[in-house]
């Protein structure tokens, strides 16, 4: 039953609570593109727009930044490939998702958009300490914030909770929210996670995201890899010589339930060994379908896509000034000298010189966070147009804006968006 009204904060509060928010984006599904004398129509949801065209080359835009499309119409008419741009949300900035029409009759191609899911999930696990008061820790399976919010405790007075956040939260940060202890609910405002969470306790089905494999899970067991429509052939671990017992172990350790917010969060582990996918695992709650926001891994895919147009596509060399490729030799007026030093190999080292490190405190005017607070959605203008904190190469800082330019650079360089800068469009998928 209900603790009772009197009864401490430890009994009331110890445990695990998980709450989840969806954000958006709501424009996703059917889109549909007609082509009737000569003029083009695309349709998705409650939206009805006219594309431009040329050359192939299909675009458009809808109103009140709901999303847009830029795509290809294959010369056989049969496909049109392209990408679906969804707006940033709460916690998502720009993300762009692979969309294949296909020719449903004469002059008419349908096709899904899916784009990415903004969620956010919130476990607070409480727990009592040995001087009475209670401390508290946060996992966050979609972005591990609470690496970033790590906390000191929890306070409960009346109906009244604050959770107390240490360094590295910036400013001195606490989070306050309300307990309902009738119907055992903690709800708490976290501003720049898009406002109020309402958590419940979380049970073995109510927190997928929190426990690896869920709470009481079986005993794991191998099965080889499904065939997929990804390109990669598949296999057995017996045919590629390995064997189960130590990814077993793996799995037993990723499958403990974490005592602090330091503790494994791994969502997947493949693993491909002689061109076939061999071992492929998933955990809190993601599985093969599910969009994962790689956060700072992109930037590790922004220095091969230049690598890759530096071997095999247009003339470009790492020591190549990125304002005069941007600006096509046209430096703007008033330009910070240092600027025009800058060269692709200061983006690739993150020793432009911007001032834009993301973890000082107080934030910098090229922080990721500040990119976000910002109205200009141009973020290449915003990152061209920053201060500058020291000479390119002088000392290196951590900065997102970095390798993000690199995209501006290899859209210089190549003359196409970035998103077809790798290898051109993605084929579309095939049936196995």
């Amino acid at each position: 039953g209900l603790a009772p009204p009197d009864a401490p904060p430890a009994s009331l509060l110890a445990g695990v609570w998980g709450g989840k928010r969806f954000f958006g984006p709501f424009v996703r599904g059917p889109l549909e593109i007609t082509r009737a004398n000569g003029k083009w129509r695309a349709q998705i949801g409650p939206y009805d727009v006219p594309p431009t065209e040329q050359d192939g080359r299909l675009a458009f835009a809808l109103p009140e930044e709901q999303g847009r499309f830029a795509g290809t119409l294959a010369k056989d008419g049969t496909l049109i490939r392209g990408y679906w741009t969804q707006p940033p949300t709460v916690n998502s900035g720009t993300v762009m998702s692979p969309v294949v029409l296909r020719a449903q009759a004469k002059d008419r191609w349908a096709g899904e958009v899916v784009p990415m899911d903004d969620e956010w999930t919130v476990y607070l696990v409480v727990e009592p300490q040995p001087d009475g008061s209670l401390g508290a820790f946060l996992r966050n399976p979609d972005r591990n914030i609470g690496m970033f919010w790590p906390l000191e405790g929890v306070e409960l007075q009346g109906d009244r909770v604050s959770l107390a956040c240490k360094p590295p939260c910036q400013g001195n940060r606490r989070f306050a929210g309300t307990f309902d202890a009738e119907r055992k609910r903690l709800s708490i405002v976290f501003p720049s996670r898009g406002g109020t969470y309402d958590l419940v306790p979380a049970g073995d089905e109510e927190a997928p995201g929190f426990y690896a494999r869920g709470k009481n899970a079986p005993p794991w067991q191998y099965a080889p890899p499904t065939p997929g429509d990804d390109g990669w052939r598949v296999g057995t671990l017996a045919e590629a010589g390995m064997t189960s017992e130590p990814l077993a172990e793996l799995v037993r350790t990723i499958s403990q339930p974490p005592a602090t917010v330091h503790d494994p969060d791994i969502h997947a582990v493949l693993i491909a060994r002689h061109g076939k996918l061999v071992f492929e695992e998933y955990f809190h709650g993601y599985h093969r379908h599910k969009t994962h926001d790689t956060r700072s891994a992109t930037k590790g895919i922004a220095a091969v896509l230049v690598g890759a147009a530096i071997e095999k596509g247009p003339k470009l060399a790492v020591s190549d000034h990125v304002y005069d490729l941007i600006y096509g030799g046209n430096l703007p007026s008033g330009l910070d000298p240092r600027k025009a030093e800058m060269t692709v190999e200061h983006l690739l080292t993150m020793a432009s010189g911007f001032d834009c490190y993301d973890w000082a405190d107080p934030p910098r005017p090229g922080s990721e966070d500040g990119l976000y607070d910002q109205p200009e959605r141009d973020f290449y203008r915003f990152t061209l147009q920053l201060p500058m904190e020291s000479k390119p190469g002088e000392r290196p800082a951590y900065c997102s804006v970095n390798p993000n330019l690199l995209g501006a650079v290899l859209r210089a360089a190549t003359g196409k968006p970035g998103a077809e800068v790798f290898d051109g469009l993605p084929p579309p998928p095939r049936h196995m």
